[in-house]
């Protein structure tokens, strides 16, 4: 599963491409995803110009103007392709590669108006992707109760401290926790534990 550091290099990598571009239109392949996609609110935002791309847990949120977002998580094994006018594919990030079986799991095709494609290619469908207005991404169920990010100032010890008061976790089960701390999966915390000589149990 992607986990914070990789989400944050697909957000980079879909900054410099296609930032500021404008939706021409968005093509369903299979909408069956986590949350079923549904072709009347995909289309919300055809028309519409990418303002910014920001990351907020293993989150993506694309905000358009006339004040709407798309949030995508990416599941298990979500990722994003780019194509340019030759067909020539992109990854957005180093955690996968380009297998020539990789069409049969395109889910949805985004259209730029600079001929480049943005495609959302998932294996096992847990990702999902879904439309909000942009003023209500804060209150979303699966945003609002996140914990700081691990490298935010708000995560300190004092936070720690505080947070730990009244609790029995593993110190493994505690850095899992996304309303602990966000972006964290079982890959980098075991990492974390093991240069930092911790049993994770």
């Amino acid at each position: 599963m992607p986990e914070l550091p990789e989400v944050e290099v697909v957000k980079q990598s879909l900054q410099n491409e296609i930032n500021n571009l404008v939706v021409k239109s968005v093509k369903i392949h299979d909408g069956n995803l986590r949350y079923k996609l549904k072709k009347y609110d995909i289309n919300k935002i055809v028309g519409l110009r990418i303002l910014k791309i920001k990351r907020r847990s293993k989150y993506l949120i694309f905000y358009f103007n006339k004040s709407l977002s798309m949030v995508v998580h990416l599941g298990m094994t979500g990722k994003f392709f780019l194509l340019n006018r030759n067909e020539l594919k992109k990854k957005t990030s180093f955690y996968y590669k380009i297998e020539s079986h990789d069409n049969k799991h395109d889910r949805v095709t985004f259209f730029f108006r600079n001929d480049l494609k943005l495609i959302y290619n998932d294996i096992r469908k847990f990702g999902f992707i879904k439309i909000f207005q942009s003023k209500k991404i804060n209150n979303l169920k699966f945003l609002k109760t996140l914990g700081p990010e691990p490298l935010s100032n708000n995560f300190n010890f004092k936070y720690f401290e505080n947070y730990l008061l009244n609790k029995k976790k593993t110190i493994k089960d505690l850095l899992m926790d996304q309303k602990f701390i966000s972006g964290l999966g079982n890959i980098y915390v075991n990492e974390i534990l093991f240069l930092s000589g911790v049993k994770p149990v």
